[in-house]
């Protein structure tokens, strides 16, 4: 059978491993991104998980001796040119370069399958969470709800005070909510695996879409900072005069786009008139 190549085989994409990692940084991800996120002084995997198809997930714990995992077999399917499928596979691809231990093998751009990609190119919701939702996967199979609250405590710093001295949690300090954490990354490759297989693979040229992107986000672009300083003035001037158009016409009910919920209440009395 002749694989295509955006790497699918027909309809279908050929075996791919679910590969998700549980990550801690005093650099806000949101704010930043992964690239600086990575950079932190405090920047760590908490731990990493991979699926091959038809498996149980593993599971890896950094500095760990009492949890044993052998990365051989993830290497070795690696090297042997195996895909990679991630939500959001960027992070995944920037993290593994930027933290996982030497020697490793690398993580080409090529062999990346990003389910995030999938989800927009089918028009749903690019959150893994609520993709699963969308396309109705088994409750199973679905994103722990959990790991919000586990995010929140084990993976961003703490406030420090006299008694949380330390800017994060440690395993010996709520062994209880890092189990948990290594239970949601695994969940996580299992959600991400069931969505894969409900949406297309992405096509020849969407894939290189997704690659050209990272490549631009490596190597980055050259920018005149002198010419977006003026940019950011010219549309948060076109904002204002917006803003005051749309209150206008709206009669007063709101004065700026961002009042949704005034929004929203005009447009349906609007709606009720017609």
């Amino acid at each position: 059978m002749q694989i295509k190549l955006d790497g699918t085989v027909g309809d279908k994409m050929p075996e791919t491993w679910s590969l998700d990692f549980e990550t801690r940084s005093e650099v806000d991800l949101r704010k930043t991104g992964v690239y600086r996120y990575v950079e932190g002084d405090h920047a760590s995997i908490l731990c990493m998980a991979w699926k091959p198809p038809r498996e149980e997930p593993r599971i890896w714990i950094p500095n760990r001796p009492d949890l044993p995992d052998d990365l051989n077999e993830l290497f070795s399917y690696i090297l042997g040119g195996g895909l990679i499928r991630a939500f959001n596979a960027e992070f995944e691809y920037v993290v593994w370069n930027a933290l996982m231990p030497v020697p490793r093998p690398i993580l080409a751009v090529p062999l990346l399958r990003c389910t995030m990609a999938q989800a927009a190119a089918a028009s749903i919701r690019q959150s893994l969470a609520n993709a699963s939702f969308d396309v109705n996967l088994p409750q199973d199979k679905q994103k722990d709800k959990r790991g919000k609250y586990l995010i929140q405590h084990l993976c961003k710093p703490q406030r420090l005070s006299k008694k949380n001295p330390e800017m994060f949690w440690r395993y010996e300090d709520h062994p209880d909510l890092f189990h948990e954490l290594y239970d949601y990354c695994k969940q996580d490759c299992i959600a991400e695996e069931a969505l894969s297989e409900r949406l297309r693979p992405l096509s020849e040229y969407e894939q290189r879409v997704w690659e050209m992107t990272i490549w631009v986000n490596e190597r980055g672009v050259p920018l005149s900072v002198d010419e977006a300083a003026e940019i950011d003035v010219l549309v948060k001037r076109s904002k204002i005069l917006l803003d005051e158009e749309a209150s206008a016409l709206s009669g007063g009910a709101f004065k700026s786009t961002n009042q949704v919920r005034l929004v929203v209440d005009w447009v349906n009395k609007r709606m009720e008139e017609f």
